[in-house]
């Protein structure tokens, strides 16, 4: 399977997404789960998985499928966290995350994303490497983890 490229329609709504967050510093909670749904929109139907199997990894279900761990790693690129290398920039997602998540799980989610920057070590594949950096921040914080 080959690692999906971002075409114009979804570089625009990363731009725009990404404009607003710069805007207004930060989204409500509401923008968030909004944004978060258009992004899902957007990946989801590069891949074979089922509205069931993306709501389940809303809930913190990972599922071991090659579709959904590349979903993962489609969300990342969408959200300009991923390096040329298909490597998670710490960097990267720290500033979106401080451009764009409500105040009250801001540093809870930065936190997070520090303790687990280092799993992507552990892997070759940058699907493999998205997926279980994301199931590493479930494992920390199941009350407060997000995923579009």
């Amino acid at each position: 399977m080959m690692i999906p490229k971002l075409d114009l329609h979804s570089f625009r709504l990363f731009i725009f997404l990404t404009l607003i967050g710069d805007v207004f510093c930060a989204m409500t909670m509401k923008q968030l789960i909004k944004s978060m749904d258009m992004m899902r929109d957007t990946c989801a139907p590069k891949f074979s998985v089922t509205p069931e199997t993306l709501a389940g990894l809303r809930n913190g279900i990972f599922l071991e499928d090659r579709e959904l761990k590349c979903y993962t790693l489609c969300i990342a690129q969408m959200a300009g966290t991923i390096t040329r290398k298909n490597e998670i920039s710490l960097e990267k997602t720290i500033k979106q995350l401080e451009s764009m998540l409500p105040p009250d799980v801001k540093q809870i989610a930065i936190d997070t994303v520090t303790l687990c920057k280092d799993v992507q070590k552990q892997y070759k594949d940058p699907c493999d490497k998205t997926f279980y950096s994301a199931k590493c921040g479930f494992e920390l914080q199941p009350e407060k983890f997000m995923f579009p």
